[in-house]
């Protein structure tokens, strides 16, 4: 069975651009009611999400990968951004695209790592779609709790020194993912880790304390062998402040029976993780979907 795909370039709203991708069974499929949005993290492109969409695409759904600026298909930028960039202008412009030019009225959000504390801004700031979204799963994401002993304090602290005298981050040379990432992206998530917080770099917001206004449904997902961006428990501690009784948590690990230790990547895109994580993102959107309602 092929799978259609069409790339969109849209205006971010602040003076560059982005590609939204849009991933169908069908060319040009003539009812467009309920979806699902993926976006990938720092350092990533489209690739961490392929799998997954090509997979629930299969499975009837129209998925959208918004690609961040200057990543994968979306044209180069010179303007400076991070991830509160990214939430305030592709999401926002995003959604508004899905939402009211191709009319689709029910979505659910599937986000690897950063891309879901892009979702969490977003949807903070513009509360309006919460009504729009029917669930989310949250795939190796956390904002605030990277740093669980001194050991990871002097660790990220070191990183974060290392990657200011650099400018950027190499991402390929540290294993990272396909496009490097500057200081100045990355400079909120180090400072969040190391401070425990969440908090703007451009509003008077603190999201850690507004996270509990988002009443979506949450599956988070993460990795038993993802040490460093996205540990355990930084994962459980990032759903936990969401409050809300009916998110779903999971570690995938040999522990607990599964093929592996998943790594921040591999939970998201490998053979093994198309065999038992998928499945479960895919039950989660069907029991949440407006067909199961």
């Amino acid at each position: 069975m092929s799978i259609h795909k069409e790339i969109h370039i849209l205006d971010t709203g602040d003076g560059s651009e982005f590609a939204l991708w849009e991933i169908s069974k069908i060319k040009n499929p003539t009812i467009k009611k309920e979806a699902i949005f993926l976006s990938h993290g720092a350092f990533s492109d489209k690739t961490v999400c392929m799998g997954i969409a090509d997979y629930l695409a299969s499975h009837g759904y129209i998925c959208f990968i918004l690609e961040w600026r200057g990543h994968g298909n979306s044209p180069p930028t010179d303007i400076p951004f991070n991830f509160e960039t990214v939430a305030l202008y592709e999401y926002k412009a995003a959604f508004n695209y899905i939402h009211h030019h191709l009319s689709i009225s029910s979505l659910h959000c599937v986000t690897h790592s950063g891309g879901g504390l892009c979702l969490t801004m977003f949807l903070v700031n513009h509360s309006e779609y919460l009504n729009f979204i029917q669930s989310i799963t949250f795939v190796a994401c956390q904002a605030f709790g990277a740093v669980n002993s001194r050991f990871d304090f002097l660790k990220l602290l070191s990183a974060k020194l290392i990657v200011k005298s650099l400018g950027q981050i190499p991402a390929s040379k540290f294993k990272l993912g396909r496009v490097n990432e500057t200081y100045y992206t990355m400079k909120p998530w180090f400072n969040w880790n190391l401070k425990k917080n969440f908090i703007s770099e451009f509003k008077n917001i603190d999201y850690k304390k507004t996270m509990s206004s988002i009443r979506v449904p949450i599956y988070s997902i993460c990795g038993a062998g993802d040490k460093f961006i996205a540990p355990v428990k930084g994962c459980y501690d990032y759903l936990k402040t969401f409050e809300n009784e009916n998110n779903i948590f999971c570690e995938f690990g040999v522990s607990n029976n599964n093929l592996e230790d998943y790594s921040h990547s591999r939970i998201a895109l490998s053979q093994n993780a198309a065999k038992e994580v998928w499945p479960t993102i895919l039950q989660w959107i069907g029991k949440h979907s407006e067909k199961a309602l």
